[in-house]
């Protein structure tokens, strides 16, 4: 995807970074040999250095400053777009011919549970950024890690904010200027998080992708080793989007898109990498998978549900992203070190389509629905469990859910959908209490909207028996979110489980309309009824962290224009010319800028905002905080 607005990089602690290392990374590539191995081409093994450990301390957590250089959206990269565009006009011309009646939440089935919404708050402040992109992940610790784009902020299991951060302040790369696309792993059974972003190019052509492995269990405080990979590994101009994780007992899995000049799609990749290398700080060992059988678009390999990393080897799914009647399944028969081959498998199941965009209230501007390429998934007990966008019989954007026998090869899956309403981006997850493992009950997180309804946030169940619970409302909209025509309504949710819990439980991260007609990050826990929410954590003296009340949020933003390339300062005075706060000094690039703050800490009274180059002043603001 590309994004509304970029995060400008501040400079704040160097990780030796050196003028020869764009020539060295480009040596990395140039050696690249590959061969036949099973249903698709394997490279010789590539060695990915370490770029050091970054620690960079965290933003003031009450004021939560921010900078933004606007950014031209463009349209999400997709494959047959003819086709889609076709099958999406189609679809809404479908479903606004049905009575379009209240908007609802879905059928009761016998053995579903009714989520509850436990701890729940905003989170990843909004910046302008669309879609936000929401990922989030939660140790057996207890330390939940969301990002969204382009923040990266650490909470306890209470929701007290720990550590946050802008992803490029974070980053502290001076060659990677803009970040996106974040996702975030908890790995089990190592007991770390694998963070990944990829550079944002304005004009396409290749890019980065940065890797980080948390250095300790605790990464608020222990910081993260650093990797950065080519988004073009094959030398041909391509860059990388749509990134896909997953771990297993030895490799982490990274998949991805490839496109070439104005957008078209190359072909799809995997990357299977040693994650030991990572975790030590030393060299990623890994290897690289291209020229993969059917040509899928957006391979999606799943980790295991609950915890529990399997291997050797990887499962992993893809759909048609238009239309289609099979799976396709693939599997790597072996860890990166012990030369693996894949497998390629086609799997019939009922047919899919993509679906149309979807109206939202009070405006004429669309929500458009990414087509119905594969988006979340995991693997327990032979089962693939997995999630995507199809369309019903009346042409309601639904969840479709999977799951696929990896023995059988069989598939069954199921729709959840709701006349009049809209459901976009299911992220799924096992849902069952620590040590069940033979229930089949999952939690899918997604997001809602209607013509008659804000875009929001909503979770819904399906037992082990594969029926639909009913749905709740996690976050209701509060306003339509404004664009042109249409606007992006998202690119992926995160939905993961807490493995370690007693009672089953979940973490949700999404977003939904906020009042200022853009879109807002939220995390929320999912449980059943009776839910413990005093659950004693784990004690660890490696989990000795400085926790902070959560501040109230009441976001102050400004735009404004600078003609050059400059370091700026902003601060604010009271009426005497007093200074209340240095907000933040850091690089601002030509051009449109957003600047924001949380001004709920500021008393009852008036102040001056400024914002200043050197002598030049680039906005002198009268700001009034009423009582």
């Amino acid at each position: 995807m590309k994004a509304q607005h970029i995060l400008l990089w501040i400079p704040m602690l160097s990780i030796g970074f050196n003028s020869n290392a764009q020539s060295q990374e480009e040596q990395i590539y140039k050696n690249i040999q590959f061969h036949k191995a099973g249903d698709a081409l394997l490279s010789s093994e590539i060695l990915i250095p370490c770029k050091g450990l970054i620690n960079n301390p965290s933003a003031d957590l009450n004021w939560i400053p921010g900078l933004v250089h606007e950014m031209k959206e463009s349209d999400p990269k997709e494959i047959n777009q003819d086709q889609l565009a076709k099958i999406r006009a189609e679809a809404f011309a479908k479903k606004m011919k049905q009575e379009r009646g209240p908007s609802g939440n879905g059928n009761s089935g016998s053995l579903a549970v009714t989520p509850n919404l436990g701890v729940n708050y905003i989170a990843n402040k909004s910046n302008g950024w669309s879609p936000l992109d929401n990922h989030v992940a939660i140790s057996n610790k207890g330390i939940i890690i969301s990002v969204a784009n382009d923040t990266f902020e650490i909470d306890d299991s209470t929701g007290n904010n720990l550590y946050y951060n802008t992803l490029n302040t974070l980053i502290n790369d001076p060659t990677i200027p803009n970040a996106c696309d974040p996702n975030i792993v908890y790995d089990a059974g190592a007991d770390r998080f694998i963070f990944y972003c990829q550079e944002v190019t304005s004009s396409g052509g290749p890019n980065h992708m940065m890797v980080f492995f948390s250095k300790t269990n605790n990464p608020a405080t222990g910081g993260w080793y650093y990797f950065k990979l080519s988004g073009d590994p094959l030398s041909t101009g391509d860059d990388a989007d749509y990134p896909k994780l997953a771990v297993t007992d030895k490799d982490l899995y990274i998949s991805s898109n490839l496109f070439g000049s104005g957008g078209s799609f190359d072909q799809a990749i995997v990357w299977q990498i040693q994650k030991s290398g990572g975790y030590s700080g030393g060299t990623l060992a890994t290897k690289l998978w291209s020229g993969i059988v059917s040509s899928p678009f957006t391979v999606m390999p799943v980790g295991e549900g609950q915890g529990n990393p399997y291997g050797p080897g990887c499962w992993m799914v893809a759909t048609n992203s238009s239309s289609g009647s099979a799976i396709e399944l693939y599997q790597t028969t072996n860890d990166e070190a012990n030369s693996p081959t894949m497998n390629h498998y086609s799997v019939t199941t009922t047919a899919y389509s993509a679906a149309g965009n979807t109206p939202q209230k009070g405006t004429s501007t669309q929500l458009k629905i990414t087509d119905a390429r594969a988006l979340s998934g995991f693997y327990l007990n032979g089962l693939i469990h997995f999630t995507f966008n199809s369309q019903d019989a009346s042409g309601n954007t639904a969840i479709d859910y999977n799951r696929l026998d990896v023995n059988a090869k069989t598939n069954t899956s199921k729709l959840f959908s709701v006349n009049g309403t809209d459901f976009g981006y299911p992220a799924v997850a096992s849902y069952t209490a620590d040590g069940v493992t033979n229930d089949k009950s999952v939690m899918i997180g997604y997001a809602a909207c209607s013509s008659s309804m804000y875009p929001e946030m909503r979770v819904v169940s399906c037992d082990d028996g594969m029926n639909f619970g009913t749905a709740i409302t996690v976050k209701a909209g509060l306003n339509y979110v404004s664009g042109s025509s249409t606007e992006r309504w998202g690119d992926y949710s995160g939905m993961c489980r807490r493995h370690n819990s007693p009672q089953a439980c979940c973490w949700m991260s999404g977003s939904y309309g906020n009042a200022s007609n853009t879109w807002e990050a939220y995390v929320a826990q999912i449980h059943d009824a009776g839910f413990a929410t005093n659950i004693q954590e784990p004690v660890s003296k490696q989990l000795e962290l400085k926790t902070f009340p959560n501040p109230v949020k009441d976001i102050f933003t400004v735009d404004f224009t600078s003609d050059q390339d400059v370091n700026i300062n902003v601060s604010i005075y009271d009426m005497e010319g007093r200074v209340v706060k240095d907000l933040y000094t850091g690089f601002c690039h030509q051009g449109e800028n957003t600047f924001w703050f949380n001004k709920a800490n500021l008393s009852s009274g008036s102040y001056i905002l400024r914002i200043q180059a050197g002598d030049n002043k680039l906005l002198h603001q009268k700001i009034v905080i009423a009582e």
